[in-house]
């Protein structure tokens, strides 16, 4: 499965309240793998969410949100910047 590195989060963000970090890995949201920036968009419409993380040290952890339209605009901005890895 693809991961990507979350090279930047939006400070006060929720992304930021939940300690994601630069330098850890988006590998799935909802158990679907993102496989570019329009996989993102599509799976992150839900207002409940599953994000599987992969912090820089291997853990991988599941984060469930729950979101309104102005959080998911928050979570749009705070992996605006990834890049594939494998």
């Amino acid at each position: 499965m693809k991961k990507h590195l979350i090279k930047d989060v939006v400070e006060n963000s929720i992304a930021d309240q939940l300690e994601i970090k630069s330098g850890d890995y988006l590998v799935s949201i909802d158990g679907n793998e993102i496989k570019d920036v329009f996989d993102y968009h599509l799976f992150s419409e839900s207002s409940n969410l599953t994000v599987e993380i992969e912090d820089s040290e291997g853990e991988v952890w599941e984060i469930d949100i729950e979101k309104e339209l102005f959080t998911l605009k928050m979570m749009i901005l705070d992996f605006h910047l990834f890049k594939e890895t494998m």
